[in-house]
């Protein structure tokens, strides 16, 4: 149906939304999980501190930690306000018990579970959620991910492709 519509643009059509489709799909699925594991380990660490609001403070966390980069200190700053009604010390315990999760979360958990579900570089990762939190704010963040992904995957694409054909045109050219 499409490919009447936009002729012979259909085609192009149909590799952008499938590269999309793959790339949206891959970061939620794999955020989802790395927040519901963050928030579990940040549940049972504040069991066994006896953190008040372990279960609130905890989901929480595990929510805010799908904005990716910004995400944790959110739910941080959050969860120290809310144990900060019980006890100032408290509070400074918590910061620095999330302080070490995030460090056990960022060079373990992240990397294995996370990984490379967008196939971006770090540091395009960084631009890309800051250039979506001002055109979208925290929606923003969300999407810019895997739109950035998409935008890499089909540069990348495009440019493997042109390499080929030099490759080959240089092949036909000797023989």
């Amino acid at each position: 149906m499409v490919e009447v519509y936009l002729g012979r643009f259909g085609k192009t059509f149909h590799y952008v939304v499938g590269i999309l489709n793959n790339r949206f799909r891959n970061f939620f699925v794999y955020q989802s999980l790395e927040a519901c594991i963050l928030g579990t380990l940040c549940y049972i660490g504040m069991r066994i501190f006896d953190f008040p609001y372990a279960a609130t403070i905890s989901i929480l966390i595990g929510f805010s930690a799908m904005i990716p980069v910004v995400g944790a200190y959110i739910g941080v700053t959050i969860g120290t306000i809310l144990i900060m009604t019980h006890s100032v010390t408290l509070a400074l315990l918590f910061i620095a018990y999330v302080v070490i999760l995030q460090q056990f979360e960022g060079n373990l958990i992240y990397p294995y579970v996370v990984g490379g579900s967008t196939g971006l570089p770090g540091i395009w990762v960084i631009f890309a959620i800051t250039i979506g939190s001002a055109l979208g704010g925290i929606l923003g963040m969300l999407v810019s991910v895997p739109v950035a992904a998409t935008l890499y995957q089909i540069v990348k694409d495009n440019v493997v492709k042109r390499e080929q054909d030099k490759t080959t045109k240089s092949l036909e050219t000797k023989y």
